[in-house]
């Protein structure tokens, strides 16, 4: 079991490995588009890292497959902050919810799954260009020191955050 104590309220987060709301996964849409327009070609092998193993390209291996490219966050469950990881899985940056945001242009998009679905996703072990007809757990927009979180693509109804500025990031 990994654990963080929230920067906001202090509340401790507990995540098992299996779905409770408390981990989801941010793709840019133009990494997320990467990811379903890929596929296993056996004529022409793409290699890990390592050089020893072909990429898949399913579902199942997108974390590997795609390291680096994607950022896990965990949302508190008492207040709702965010905390997203870098890929060494030290806290990057944290976004606090901020009814008082400046939407004057999004700097980038992205779509975000909930554990739930991702762990679904991920169970199906299908091939990448069929990710496509999957609609995200919520699409995300930032700009400078804000996000914006909605479960529709036009952004109709979205959630606010603002950078939180911790201790560890002064």
């Amino acid at each position: 079991m990994a654990s963080l104590k929230c920067s906001k309220c202090g509340e401790g987060i507990h995540y098992h490995s299996l779905p409770q709301n408390i981990e989801y996964i941010y793709f840019s849409k133009m990494a997320w588009k990467k990811v379903c327009n890929t596929r296993f070609d056996k004529n022409n092998k793409d290699m890990d890292e390592s050089g020893k193993y072909p990429k898949l390209y399913r579902s199942s291996t997108i974390e590997n497959d795609y390291s680096g490219e994607f950022l896990k966050i965990w949302k508190c469950p008492v207040c709702g902050t965010l905390h997203f990881f870098d890929n060494k899985i030290n806290v990057k940056k944290v976004f606090v919810k901020n009814d008082n945001v400046d939407i004057v242009g999004y700097t980038e998009i992205g779509v975000m799954f909930a554990d739930y679905l991702w762990d679904d996703i991920t169970e199906q072990d299908i091939s990448n260009d069929m990710l496509s007809s999957i609609e995200p757990s919520f699409y995300v927009g930032s700009f400078l020191n804000y996000l914006v979180i909605s479960k529709t693509e036009d952004f109709s109804d979205i959630e606010c955050y603002k950078l939180y500025l911790a201790d560890w990031m002064k």
